[in-house]
């Protein structure tokens, strides 16, 4: 058995090695080192760090961090869906190695916390390992006072037939998809800036709509535009006689195509072009190998007053089942940073 190292990723034969366990060990397009280098190019990001833990000339744990900006040269580090290990590794070893050298990429980068949103492990014993090591008070880890990503989401399992998943269906997402057809409603993939930029005004009108939070239209030009020439996903738009009502963006990675951002005009509800947007986007992931849909966030079991209700039930129709994600842990570098940007947060919170 060989001493394990943390390396930081660089050059191109560890990056394929890298990006080569991350797909063989479940991981979503979140710990890619793509998305890191696409993270890169967003202002407020700007920066990204990706780790393997090497057994001699194998990996047995990864892990991609993200900068996420604060005031006066601040920072926060994002592991999304991470970190991931090898079924035989031996986790506690491991990600006691893992601990100094994040402590020394956040006193480089000035980071107040990192904040951990653990995947889906595949072996439920990793799970409660991380648990146990991320448990509340130990290395002042405590649990996430925000979230980026969602605590629970709904896959649709894409190995059966394209029967068999219109079969797992509810009769109204089914009935629903055939009202867009039969309206003659036509979806194209596409990365044409004018198609993001409408994309992107319905997306705005959605917003407004449902309130909740969108990024710039930078962000959806950068994102859409990357996807589709790094073949990790594209803009989908729904359309008739040449005006475009709804769209989504999909991305395709490993083993999940993922449902990432989508907006539809209400003025054209009942075309029911989102079915129709869904169900293309559903057999493309199909089509390249994906085992899995993943609608990226419902609201949890019994909770209709969510502000997620309303679109848990539109992704309910199409079938799947629920997956519950571990709860998001911060290790907290800095006390005297972290309760101060809690206390500005908390204070800008009650004047909205």
């Amino acid at each position: 058995m060989q001493p394990i190292q943390i390396l930081r990723v660089s050059g191109a034969q560890a990056q394929a090695q890298y990006e080569t366990f991350v797909k063989a060990n479940h991981g979503t397009i979140e710990q890619s080192y793509e998305w890191g280098q696409f993270q890169e190019k967003i202002p407020l990001r700007g920066r990204f760090v990706a780790l393997m833990a090497m057994e001699g000339p194998v990996c047995v744990a990864s892990m991609l961090l993200v900068r996420q900006r604060l005031p006066f040269g601040k920072c926060w580090l994002s592991v999304a869906r991470g970190p991931l290990f090898h079924p035989g590794a031996d986790i506690e070893p491991v990600w006691s190695l893992f601990l100094p050298e994040l402590k020394r990429i956040a006193k480089a980068m000035a980071a107040v916390f990192i904040r951990f949103e653990l995947p889906e492990y595949a072996l439920p014993a990793q799970k409660e390992k991380m648990e146990e090591l991320m448990g509340s008070g130990k290395n002042s880890f405590c649990l996430a006072h925000a979230h980026y990503q969602p605590e629970w989401t709904l896959k649709i399992n894409l190995s059966g037939s394209i029967n068999d998943i219109l079969g797992q269906m509810k009769q109204k997402g089914r009935y629903n998809i055939k009202v867009a057809q039969k309206h003659g409603v036509t979806i194209r993939a596409t990365h044409d800036s004018r198609d993001i930029k409408a994309f992107y005004e319905i997306l705005q009108k959605t917003c407004t709509r449902d309130g909740f939070g969108i990024h710039s239209e930078h962000y959806y030009q950068t994102l859409v535009t990357f996807l589709v020439k790094n073949d990790l996903g594209t803009l989908y738009v729904a359309e008739k006689d040449g005006q475009i009502m709804a769209g989504m963006v999909a991305t395709f990675y490993g083993e999940t195509g993922t449902y990432y951002y989508g907006a539809s005009d209400h003025a054209h509800r009942p075309l029911m072009a989102p079915y129709l947007l869904q169900w293309e986007a559903l057999q493309e992931a199909k089509r390249r190998g994906c085992l899995w849909y993943d609608f990226l966030g419902v609201a949890p079991p019994d909770s209709p007053h969510h502000p997620w209700a309303g679109v848990t039930d539109f992704k309910e129709k199409f079938g799947g089942v629920r997956v519950e994600y571990p709860k998001a842990r911060e290790w907290v570098l800095s006390r005297g940073w972290y309760w101060g940007m809690r206390v500005v947060k908390f204070f800008k919170s009650l004047g909205r």
